[in-house]
């Protein structure tokens, strides 16, 4: 099935994307069922079926539109006036918000899902993040804001490292909750090690 934009569907089709948003960001993909957001929203199984395949449809469309949202305030940040620091400083304290809204177990069932359809979801906005990243930073190594020894495809592979570490049920074991990783793993690709020199 092909979806058009959420913004053009129908009341139940957004009432049932709100409220299985809710109830997966607070329990997980996998332990909410159909039944569970049918009751929710208040609408029978066959409103369900007449706008979702099934639950794993219904995720795979609120990936989209979060995955979206992130892309528009990416582009807002980057196309902003802000020097690249500071934009770099934005896009962590977004990174930082949207971790924050979106619940662990929410995180940890789309980065170890075995399903070919999340995985899609995440691959296909993984490449074009990437594509939209590499000519940002291109142009921020030309004018001045990154080393120019440093490749760019050696920034692309780190990131794909960082991404697969997400994935890692050892590195999650190390912390308390997702958000704490992923900003700790988003720190350490701008930051690295390094305190400070002092002045």
């Amino acid at each position: 099935m092909v979806d058009a934009p959420s913004t053009n569907r129908s009341k139940s089709y957004q009432t049932i994307l709100e409220i299985a948003g809710e109830l997966m960001n607070r329990h997980g993909i996998r332990r909410v069922t159909v039944d569970e957001i049918c009751a929710e929203a208040g609408l029978s199984k066959m409103t369900f079926y007449r706008n979702f395949d099934n639950k794993t449809h219904v995720a795979v469309r609120i990936m989209e539109d979060m995955f979206e949202r992130g892309m528009a305030a990416y582009r807002a940040i980057m196309g902003s006036e802000a020097t690249f620091p500071e934009k770099m400083r934005q896009l962590i304290e977004m990174k930082r918000q949207e971790v924050h809204k979106v619940g662990d177990e929410f995180i940890k069932d789309i980065y170890q899902s075995d399903d070919d359809s999340l995985r899609a979801v995440m691959e296909k906005y993984r490449q074009s993040s990437m594509a939209e990243y590499i000519s940002d930073l291109k142009a921020a190594q030309k004018e001045g804001w990154i080393r120019p020894e440093i490749k760019t495809e050696m920034i692309l592979l780190m990131l794909d490292t960082l991404h697969q570490k997400m994935q890692d049920p050892a590195v999650l074991s190390m912390y308390s909750n997702v958000e704490e990783m992923i900003m700790e793993l988003t720190n350490f690709f701008f930051y690295g090690i390094l305190t400070q020199p002092n002045q």
